[in-house]
């Protein structure tokens, strides 16, 4: 009865309903693009005291700041990206992944999320919970390849 239909309506002014909801659709197409171009000014100071929390090593108040940007402009692509960076510092591998993932969908070649994600994976294959050193990790794979002692691959550079 009060549903969405033209069919009370006269034939002439049908066009501009029509008008008027392809309008609505592309003014929130625009909404959308605008905010992941331009997230709103409270996104941005909840991201920057985020990623300075971040570079304090002080990574579940970072996770918090990147959750209230994210709150305020779920498109913001470096909020998600960032916070995959501090899940992984804490080992929650998995939901790092899942948030790389999701600033890939807003932006697909976003270099922070990309790393974030492949860090994320790398922990998950080596099934440990703990950060590890990745050149110590890379050494350790090397000398174990070639049948090195401990220690000997620094004794090359």
């Amino acid at each position: 009865m009060y549903g969405l239909s033209c069919k009370h309506v006269l034939p002439q002014h049908r066009k501009y309903i029509y008008i008027g909801v392809i309008l609505t659709l592309l003014f929130m197409i625009y909404r959308g693009y605008f905010y992941m171009q331009h997230p709103p000014q409270i996104s941005i100071e909840y991201y920057n005291e985020g990623v300075a929390l971040l570079q304090k090593e002080e990574n579940i108040k970072a996770i918090n700041a990147f959750n209230q940007a994210i709150k305020f402009a779920p498109r913001y692509c470096e909020a998600h990206a960032n916070k995959a960076i501090a899940l992984n510092k804490i080992g929650r591998y998995k939901e790092a992944v899942k948030e790389a993932n999701k600033s890939l969908r807003i932006s697909s070649k976003h270099k922070i999320a990309l790393m974030a994600k492949e860090e994320a994976k790398m922990y998950l294959s080596l099934g440990t919970k703990e950060p590890v050193n990745f050149i110590q990790f890379m050494d350790e794979k090397v000398e174990k390849k070639l049948g090195l002692i401990p220690n000997s691959i620094k004794d090359y550079f």
